[in-house]
């Protein structure tokens, strides 16, 4: 492994050991959200269980009709020992004694049977309980006589009772289930018939609630500790194994373009990553894709302009070089000559050789100052195209003494071309009428620059001698041959239209004018 590959798969690794910490923290929040969802399942749970027990009537009922029961069986026990009209014997619910109703009492242990009771209880402890009350509604005999003593009047003992009592001395039993601060208190009262079934007394039989407070709560408690752990066993490993199952290609995408971006920030631009899905985690990726070609796309823009800046640099360099020292040495010459042609009178042949002299020095400066205009397009500078290439028509004009009809159409203010492409045409330009002073000894020379939003057309017509375009638009000159390779790189064409004695016409053209390159962007 090199040593510039070293520190690349060190941050590699380190990414996926973050990756991996983010998988086990994924994995993590499954786990705890299936906790969650137990223990919230398990109060939900536990909340409707004690919600049932209080207020559903279904226990309610249920209780009644036990309390029923056991008045009842007392209320039969009664009506056989009943011979007259009334209750005369002295029943008693004291175990061992005459017309005693004890055999009823099942076990003193059981809460919800009915137990004679001789000795106060707590304060506060509920228990069940027995009364046997006469017609006149007095306590004939009593489970309980410490708290509800025979001889006293079942209203004043029992006053929230006392309609539901009158009724059943009426006949009809009845029971009902109150709220206290202990439970539900659950009661019945049967009547009591005689031989003749007529209402001689009633049983009333009260239940204490089905278990206190304190201890229903720990019950409660104590049952949802033990479920809650069953199922947290069986629940805690599921949830770990789907939360890790279900994150693994999450996290496993997210690798990935962890790894494209550290190998494209050391300079790979070449990564990409395979768009799976059209998630939040696929947009990334598709956006990754589209940032990395984008941004390939601008550092390729970015060297070629880099390439172009310096190449125009050099030019200008090479330009403002030959300005101050070869042309200013031609135009030294010049002057030399001048002077030596207004000291010589008689020496024809001597002046003859001095003329030609001042022209060849002549000539050089004209073509160092076509040259300079070609390397630094100054023409161009500060100033709308069309009014560039008037501008160099007229300087050309001037220099070369041919008439040049300049003409422009369309919205030209409209068309923004591209330096680039500005520069091309101008080199177009300067070719053709370099052609036509060289080649076509042509009297009339027309330009039209055409521009609208579609395209530029760019039209130099001479009436020249011409030539035959079939061999000349092939490119066997070198100056043709240059100007289509201007204008094709840059995705432009050019038409060459001549006759031999019809003189020539030539097309420039760049499609989609509006928008269509950012300046400065391709090498002309």
């Amino acid at each position: 492994m090199s040593k510039e590959m070293a520190p690349m798969q060190g941050t590699l690794q380190r990414g996926r050991m973050r990756w991996s910490r983010l998988h086990a923290k994924m994995t993590f929040s499954y786990v705890w959200v299936t906790v969650v969802s137990v223990l919230l399942l398990e109060v939900i749970t536990a909340i409707t269980v004690v919600a049932i027990i209080i207020f559903s009537p279904i226990l309610d009922n249920g209780r009644i009709a036990a309390a029923k029961r056991q008045a009842q069986l007392y209320a039969t026990s009664v009506s056989e020992q009943t011979k007259n009209s009334s209750i005369d014997a002295p029943i008693t619910f004291m175990p061992d004694q005459p017309f005693s109703l004890a055999p009823f009492n099942i076990s003193t242990d059981r809460t919800d049977t009915p137990a004679y009771i001789g000795e106060p209880l707590a304060e506060g402890k509920q228990v069940a309980f027995a009364l046997l009350i006469g017609s006149d509604g007095t306590i004939l005999a009593s489970s309980y006589p410490s708290l509800y003593p025979a001889q006293q009047a079942i209203a004043r003992e029992l006053p929230t009772q006392a309609a539901l009592i009158k009724m059943a001395l009426a006949g009809q039993e009845g029971g009902v289930a109150d709220a206290t601060s202990q439970g539900r208190m659950t009661s019945a009262v049967v009547p009591v018939w005689n031989q003749a079934h007529q209402p001689v007394g009633a049983v009333y039989v009260q239940l204490p609630p089905v278990v206190s407070s304190q201890l229903f709560l720990q019950n409660i408690v104590r049952v949802l500790l033990v479920s809650g752990l069953f199922l947290l066993l069986i629940t805690v490993p599921i949830g770990g194994i789907f939360g890790s199952l279900t994150t693994r290609g999450l996290v496993r995408r997210v690798d990935r373009l962890v790894a494209a971006t550290t190998q494209f920030a050391a300079g790979d631009y070449r990564q990409r990553v395979a768009v799976t899905s059209r998630d939040e985690v696929g947009q990334l990726e598709q956006q990754f894709n589209v940032m990395a070609a984008q941004l390939v796309s601008s550092i390729e823009q970015q060297h070629t302009l880099t390439e172009q800046n310096a190449r125009l640099a050099e030019r200008t360099r090479i330009a403002r070089d030959l300005h101050d020292s070869v042309k200013q040495q031609a135009f030294a010459v010049s002057m030399q000559i001048g002077a030596a042609l207004t000291l010589i009178d008689t020496k024809e042949e001597q002046r003859k050789h001095l003329l030609e002299a001042e022209t060849l020095a002549y000539q050089l400066q004209q073509e160092l100052t076509v040259l300079i205009r070609e390397l630094r397009p100054l023409a161009l500078q500060d100033k709308s195209f069309p009014m560039a290439l008037q501008e160099y028509v007229q300087g050309w004009e001037r220099q070369h003494s041919l008439h040049v009809a300049f003409s422009t159409s369309g919205n030209c203010g409209r068309c923004e071309l591209s330096e680039a492409r500005e520069t091309a045409l101008l080199r177009v330009l300067q070719e053709a009428l370099s052609n036509v002073v060289r080649h076509s000894h042509a009297t009339e020379v027309a330009v039209t620059f055409t521009s609208e939003q579609e395209q530029v057309t760019l039209v130099v017509r001479d009436n020249g001698v011409g030539f035959e375009s079939s061999v000349g638009g092939n490119g066997s000159g070198v100056g043709l041959h240059s100007m289509r390779e201007r204008m094709e790189t840059l995705q432009g064409t050019l038409l060459i239209e001549s006759k031999s004695g019809r003189g020539t016409r030539l097309v420039a053209r760049y499609p989609h004018c509006v928008g269509m390159q950012a300046k400065g962007s391709v090498e002309v």
